[in-house]
């Protein structure tokens, strides 16, 4: 199978390094340094030279760039695309493709890989992110169950190992609690640092809590903004649920202090 990535960045090149094996990939960046260590690396076989010449040369094409320039691409060349190509994109946000219909022949298979790192670009791709990941498709009135069953595939290919299908609202009502709002904790917390001078004391629940701290601020602004009625919606309802233990420490009422970790502990363990 051809297939195409426009983006060679964490996501791109790390898609492409894990298909290259059982299949042909065509890939294109706008950094010609990019393109260039991405082809002596042999993470992809071919360098296209323009989005065009990527659409004109595959079967499946991946847009792995930020969620509105994704869109905004997909309207600009949307014209050039073949009949039977499938055109997937990876943002954490899918109401924003709601109103784009695909030309007829084309399937439009929007999916979210739930896997990444701290770091960004080229340089930080790496497939063991994908082991063992989630994996989920948002499918439409008008995808063909055959462009849904090759990208799942696709996705086991890479080794994700539970791929999960759900609406669009779906998607961004739960991503709102599980992804966006998790970000969001961590930079509150890092940012409530007034100094680093406890440095010497970190243990692993700091390192834990923090890590994804070390955020891209230009995607995850995107992401916060595109799906701030849901996200905005957990930030109360967390609020609510730390202003409780808030107030029981207050009233050192232990009994309810207990009770509200008691809770936690039983819902975390019910999770993989």
């Amino acid at each position: 199978m051809n297939i195409g990535i426009i983006g060679l960045g964490l996501m791109g090149a790390s898609f492409a390094k894990a298909w290259s094996t059982n299949h042909t990939i065509i890939g294109f960046d706008q950094d010609n340094t990019v393109i260039d260590k991405a082809t002596n690396d042999g993470v992809i076989h071919h360098a296209a030279t323009s989005v065009s010449d990527v659409i004109a040369q595959v079967d499946v094409l991946f847009i792995c760039l930020y969620p509105q320039v994704t869109k905004d691409l997909i309207v600009e060349v949307q014209s050039q695309f073949r009949d039977g190509m499938i055109v997937c994109d990876i943002a954490g946000v899918k109401s924003l493709y709601q109103d784009l219909v695909a030309p007829a022949g084309v399937d439009y298979v929007w999916t979210h890989p739930i896997a990444g790192r701290a770091l960004s670009g080229y340089d930080a791709n790496n497939t063991l992110m994908f082991q063992g990941a989630n994996f989920i498709i948002t499918p439409t009135s008008n995808n063909q169950e055959q462009a849904l069953e090759v990208i799942s595939q696709l996705a086991k290919e890479c080794g994700f190992q539970t791929i999960s299908r759900m609406t669009i609202s779906e998607h961004d009502a739960k991503i709102a609690y599980t992804s966006q709002l998790t970000h969001a904790i961590a930079v509150s917390l890092m940012n409530a640092a007034t100094d680093l001078s406890f440095a010497p004391i970190i243990g692993d629940s700091f390192r834990d809590l923090t890590r994804i701290a070390r955020i891209n601020d230009v995607m995850w602004s995107e992401l916060f903004l595109l799906n701030k009625t849901e996200l905005i919606a957990q930030m109360q309802h967390f609020q609510d649920q730390f202003d409780a233990l808030v107030q029981a420490i207050i009233k050192e009422d232990r009994d309810s202090i207990r009770s509200i970790m008691q809770s936690s502990k039983q819902k975390r363990e019910l999770l993989p």
